[in-house]
């Protein structure tokens, strides 16, 4: 998997590193009761390591092989998760599940929004086809929207335009799914408290 990833400076980042991609998939030989996916691969890079995108936008991009002994198992996806560390834990986290299995030759686009929904690792409450997700609670919500974001990519002389508010049009089961609501179930209203449950 080629993954390119943007963060962007909220005013936190010098105090935060490394920022880090990894992937972690089913190993039928190491099954636990609880964690069933086991890391395989994964880059990082310190904040002012990452290629300078202007605006306080920073870009990190790698590969993620998938090894041959990743199966389906339960959960049928492979794991990726996207980290800026800070300390003994995370200041940013978006999680998203690729399908494991025959695919095609495909680019997806994935963004976070400040009510994303919180998910433990059984990704209950995952958004869309790729199940994005926040896992560790207000701290790790964005404060602006990025679903505005603007990107023009050039790849291997191809330019291609994207725009997740206007890409993303679909219903949230959809391949183009982009996700509006806001989540005000018991764990994201107490873990947030951006939201505010309304009669």
């Amino acid at each position: 998997m080629q993954v390119a990833v943007i963060f962007r400076d909220e005013g936190t980042a010098a105090r935060c590193g490394p920022h880090i991609v990894e992937g972690r998939a089913y190993d039928p030989k190491r099954p636990t009761g609880f964690g069933a996916l086991k890391k395989f691969a994964s880059f990082e890079k310190n904040w002012d390591e990452a290629k300078d995108l202007g605006d306080g936008y920073k870009l990190l991009s790698g590969a993620l092989l998938v090894p041959e002994w990743s199966e389906k198992g339960p959960v049928t996806s492979v794991d990726l998760s996207i980290r800026a560390r800070q300390g003994h834990g995370d200041a940013a986290f978006v999680g998203l599940a690729i399908p494991l299995g025959t695919t095609k030759r495909a680019m997806t686009l994935s963004n976070s929004w400040p009510t994303m929904p919180v998910s433990w690792p059984d990704r209950n409450y995952g958004i869309g086809p790729l199940r994005i997700c926040n896992r560790i609670g207000r701290k790790a919500q964005p404060h602006a929207d990025y679903r505005q974001l603007h990107l023009s990519l050039n790849l291997d002389g191809q330019k291609v335009d994207l725009l997740p508010a206007r890409d993303g049009r679909g219903c949230c089961d959809a391949d183009d799914a982009m996700c509006v609501d806001h989540y005000l179930d018991q764990i994201l209203n107490e873990e947030s408290l951006l939201v505010t449950p309304t009669d």
